[in-house]
């Protein structure tokens, strides 16, 4: 984790080399998935997250800027299923349904370096593509049922040490700029595939686990030099 704060700050210190650079806010939603997943007994689904954290742009050209953007992200998935009681036992929910809900949330500090390529008459549009590197905060695992309410089958678990604390991948996103007076207003559609294992257990389930985003972001910034 240090070495990508390192790195966002190593890119945002070029100014005495620059034309021009930017800096900013940014935040918005996203919908992910965990690749690979299914291999589990949940049959797993994409679920809303969201991302916010500060960028920077270093201008090259009127055209081309390199940029980052250092930020906290949640990546999640869920899964819903329902059984029907067969224990003989307690023969007044024989037969009685019940649905099991689960959900994972990955928190990310994610750093990705895009080549920005800006167009249209005020350059006002633009196209963005490079690498990412991701450090895993933490991750938990949520399960909530209306089974046995008596003995609160819910949990809220840690399970940051079932995942490989280091993520990367492929960050792509296309978009528009606002000019406002004094500073710029952007909003990018952007993706971010995952390219490494995540999975730490890889042995046991077989199977390697990959993340995937789509995202809606907005990017406030402005000019520092």
């Amino acid at each position: 984790m240090k070495r990508i704060i390192i790195l966002f700050f190593l890119l945002a210190s070029f100014n005495c080399f620059s034309q021009k650079i930017k800096l900013g806010i940014n935040g918005g939603l996203n919908y992910s998935e965990i690749k690979g997943m299914e291999v589990t007994h949940y049959d797993y689904s994409g679920k809303i997250g969201f991302a916010a954290g500060i960028s920077a742009e270093y201008f090259l050209t009127k055209s081309w800027s390199l940029k980052a953007d250092l930020a906290f992200e949640r990546k999640s998935n869920k899964a819903k299923y329902s059984f029907t009681e067969l224990i003989f036992a307690d023969p007044s929910a024989f037969g009685t349904k019940y649905t099991v809900k689960v959900w994972n949330n990955l928190d990310f500090l994610t750093l990705p370096v895009l080549l920005k390529y800006n167009f249209g008459k005020q350059k006002s549009y633009f196209v963005n593509a490079g690498p990412y590197i991701a450090y895993l905060l933490n991750a938990k695992h949520i399960v909530d049922s209306n089974h046995d309410p008596e003995n609160n089958f819910s949990s809220n678990d840690d399970a940051t040490a079932s995942f490989n604390r280091y993520d990367a991948g492929l960050t792509i996103g296309l978009g528009k700029v606002f000019k406002l007076d004094g500073s710029d207003l952007a909003v990018e559609f952007r993706s971010n595939v995952g390219l490494k294992n995540i999975n730490k257990y890889e042995d046991f389930y077989g199977e390697s686990f990959e993340t995937l985003n789509f995202g809606l972001i907005a990017n406030w910034s402005f000019d520092w030099y």
